[in-house]
């Protein structure tokens, strides 16, 4: 996915940065890591008082297992 496509999506919410891990990239905003590409898919951070609401939308909660658990839609 176009790095600049990815900073004009998210400009509204300030500068970010994009960072290649796990195969894909992070997607930083005020040394925060809020979101995830992979497959040219954008998965978001998620935690439980905001899982309801993306439920809502449509979006399906996925997990990463690691070193701990991250909640991404």
């Amino acid at each position: 996915m176009d790095p600049e496509f990815i900073r004009e999506l998210f400009a509204p919410f300030g500068a970010v940065t994009i960072k290649r891990m796990f195969g894909g990239a992070g997607i930083w905003c005020d040394g925060l890591m809020f979101a995830l590409v992979f497959d040219d898919a954008i998965f978001l951070k998620v935690d439980e008082t905001s899982i309801p609401d993306f439920a809502r939308e449509g979006s399906n909660k996925i997990e990463l297992k690691g070193s701990h658990e991250i909640n991404m839609i």
